[in-house]
């Protein structure tokens, strides 16, 4: 489950195997940690730091939100893993030219792989088009044998996508495209949420499964960049994309505010709304990211830790898609040496 703190006056500390989230007029919660999949908080909220060792140990990753401004967001979760294995097969392809364009292939693959599949969820008038520009880049990448041949053909694609994406979108919403720090319209605010959650969660899959994840091959190493972090939560961002475009029916204008400091922001009610649908599509994304990677329909296993059949946010989260691209992409490493 996703435990979201976005209120003032709350303070989080560990009880035995919970979470105590207590408030300030004397009630509290506790969540079990074994239930959690992701904690976010926003704005100033006392957080004990046993909480954020607890959560490291069991590979739960926690995102800290700004409550004002356009702060990057911070992300904490599991420290290096001893796998020294897959890191050593990692630089071992990034510093090889063979190798490094059998990844960018392999990464941009997934990406446009899952494009495609999600562009069957646009309105009818719009996906027709988006989805034939995906496939066609998808042959096209087969046959493309330089990196910059490849960066070319995502580059094309992508703006196709937006291009239809922003044609699905009402114009009431002022989306001319993608912008941020800070976002300047409302679908700009929703996808930069979307993206940072989904970054997180991959950036503590990719650690878990014992990657490096500042070395990246479509985002270029620099200070502070998760780089294979943002290769691998590119495929995700189309279902972000058409996550937010569905959830734009239960909100309107009014539910966020803008200024030239701050950009546009939702509303605290917004957030609320935003968490909940965000909580229940993360099963959705699951199950499309293991039928595009060929692995046929989604099945209940361990690993996914599903609880509940009859509700895919019980257990099936936004983490179990990201272990199944990052498994994926290790499964692209060439053997060392």
């Amino acid at each position: 489950m996703l435990l979201v703190v976005d209120r003032k006056a709350v303070a989080l500390s560990l009880e035995g195997e919970s979470v105590r989230v207590t408030l300030a007029e004397g009630g509290f919660r506790r969540v079990p940690l074994n239930l959690l999949s992701q904690v976010v908080v926003q704005g100033t909220v006392p957080v004990a730091s046993d909480v954020y060792r607890a959560l490291a140990e069991r590979g739960i990753g926690a995102v800290l939100l700004a409550g004002r401004g356009h702060q990057a967001p911070a992300f904490a979760g599991a420290g290096l893993t001893n796998f020294v294995g897959w890191r050593l097969r990692q630089y071992a392809a990034y510093f090889d030219a063979h190798a490094q364009r059998q990844m960018v292939r392999a990464l941009l693959h997934m990406k446009l792989s899952v494009c495609a599949a999600a562009a069957t969820m646009l309105p009818a008038e719009h996906s027709g088009r988006a989805h034939a520009a995906q496939s066609q880049a998808l042959i096209q990448l087969a046959e493309a044998r330089e990196v910059d041949s490849m960066r070319g053909i995502e580059g094309a694609a992508a703006a196709a996508w937006y291009s239809a994406l922003g044609k699905a979108i009402d114009p009431i919403w002022g989306f001319s495209g993608r912008n941020r720090r800070p976002p300047r319209d409302p679908v700009n605010a929703l996808l930069s949420l979307g993206y940072t959650l989904a970054t997180a969660t991959m950036a503590n899959e990719v650690i878990a499964q014992g990657l490096d994840p500042a070395l990246g091959f479509l985002h270029a190493p620099a200070p502070n960049r998760a780089a294979l972090s943002l290769d691998l939560v590119e495929p995700l961002r189309a279902l972000v994309d058409v996550f937010v475009l569905g959830l734009l029916s239960d909100f309107s204008p009014g539910d966020f505010s803008v200024s030239d400091q701050d950009g546009c922001r939702l509303s605290k009610a917004a957030r609320s709304q935003f968490y909940r649908r965000w909580q229940v599509a993360s099963g959705s994304a699951y199950g499309m990211i293991h039928v595009v990677l060929g692995q046929g329909q989604p099945v209940v296993d361990a690993d996914v830790g599903l609880q509940d059949v009859d509700n895919p946010a019980a257990g099936v989260s936004l983490a179990a898609a990201c272990r199944l691209l990052v498994a994926h992409f290790r499964r692209a490493l060439p053997d060392a040496g």
